[in-house]
């Protein structure tokens, strides 16, 4: 996507991976300056884009992330915590297949520091900041999936006997990454309701994997329509929250 390359290329020219001698880091107006002139000349900071770039800039977030956000509300014209919504949506989809924690941590970082400014003493002991931190997440996650609520479940596509008379073999996989589940269960504790939904949807992909197999007993691993990482994520993912309490 042309779009997609261009705001994040931008952003790569100001924020270099190895700077040269004598480079100074733009300020938030600069960032606002360059990403304006490209939404004037018909490009768009979607969030999808601004998904990509805190990807993009993962490893890095902890020196630029601010910037990134400060410069996104102002452009965008949102506050900080609807911004943050935006990105938890983006960060989450599978597709973005994220390899490392940075992205969620910076994220629920900048929720505790909303919590920290904006709740004042009164609405501190009605809401903790770690059910606060739990609660924009379990949002994000409730939002994805209601949108994506059979995304999860397909035809088989090597079911040979795929007939209205035949039973139909279907392959059940989660619904977000077991990554993610992961840093969930970590973050979150086993007690969490948001640890629950999580394990929710690894058990009926696990019941699913296991009703495939009975289905035809002589298969291999990993089943039919899975690849072997994907399979192997998923039984290792289902192993850490057995063990986990």
């Amino acid at each position: 996507d042309v779009n997609d390359l261009v705001m994040q290329g931008a952003l790569l020219i100001l924020f270099p991976p190895t700077p040269s001698c004598g480079y100074v880091r733009p300020d938030v107006n600069r960032v606002n300056e360059r990403l304006e002139e490209l939404i004037e000349l018909g490009f768009d900071l979607t969030y999808n884009v601004i998904g990509d770039i805190m990807q993009l800039f993962e490893n890095r977030l902890s020196d630029v992330g601010g910037i990134f956000l400060e410069s996104f509300v102002k452009i965008k014209g949102i506050t900080v915590k609807e911004l943050l919504e935006k990105i938890l949506i983006e960060s989450i989809k599978p597709e973005r297949n994220l390899k490392k924690f940075e992205l969620w941590n910076f994220l629920n970082i900048h929720l505790e520091k909303i919590y920290d400014e904006d709740f004042n003493e009164e609405a501190k002991k009605l809401r903790s900041k770690i059910e606060y931190q739990e609660d924009a997440f379990m949002k994000a996650m409730t939002e994805y999936m209601e949108h994506t609520s059979e995304s999860n479940i397909t035809n088989n596509p090597d079911n040979e006997d795929d007939t209205e008379d035949a039973p139909k073999k279907f392959i059940t996989s989660l619904k977000l990454l077991p990554k993610f589940y992961s840093w969930i269960l970590k973050i979150f504790g086993a007690n969490a309701e948001i640890t629950k939904v999580c394990f929710d949807d690894i058990l009926k992909t696990r019941v699913s994997i296991n009703e495939q197999l009975i289905q035809d007993l002589n298969s291999e691993l990993p089943p039919n329509g899975w690849t072997k990482c994907s399979y192997e994520a998923t039984v290792n993912i289902w192993k850490i929250f057995c063990n986990s309490g």
